[in-house]
């Protein structure tokens, strides 16, 4: 490096922190690619316990009636990636996590209103018969009378006789 004579001895001074700076910042990214796997595993230890017991909790907080559905949205959000719907004789759902796994569930094709609503022929023609007779009110108080009730919601009458 060509200096002049007067200022040599300030480029000396300059020279020797500029060498410094470089030992110190050497032995820093020694240091750090030396410890950063260590502490990587030992990060990567206490992370994946963390996960796995928040996975473990995973249905009760689900169901804890405190979490708002904005919530239960926002985790669903944070844990699926995408879903695609194959409607077919069966409805495939391919579901890609947001960690890179994918799973693909079959389901039955669910059945039309009018059917989930439909009621046995015969309480129909009981009905018909009632009605000869009695008011919707009267039919109503007779069928309370004998216990009968509508099925629960998304119940069919056939699925719940059996």
């Amino acid at each position: 490096m060509k200096v002049d004579p007067d200022n040599r001895l300030v480029t000396d001074a300059l020279e020797a922190e500029w060498n410094e700076k470089l030992r110190l910042h050497t032995d820093v990214v020694d240091d750090y690619e030396r410890r950063a796997p260590e502490e990587a595993a030992a990060l990567d230890a206490q992370m994946r316990q963390r996960i796995l017991d928040l996975a473990e909790q995973f249905p009760r907080i689900w169901r804890d009636p405190r979490v708002d559905v904005r919530e239960r949205k926002r985790i669903l959000r944070f844990l699926i990636a995408d879903v695609t719907l194959i409607n077919a004789d069966k409805i495939k759902v391919h579901v890609r996590l947001s960690g890179g796994a994918a799973r693909t569930l079959t389901l039955d094709r669910p059945l039309p209103i009018a059917q989930i609503r439909k009621f046995k022929p015969d309480l129909v023609a009981e009905v018909d018969h009632l009605l000869d007779r009695h008011c919707h009110r009267e039919i109503a108080e007779i069928f309370n009378a004998r216990c009968l009730q509508p099925p629960p919601e998304g119940r069919s009458e056939q699925e719940i006789s059996g």
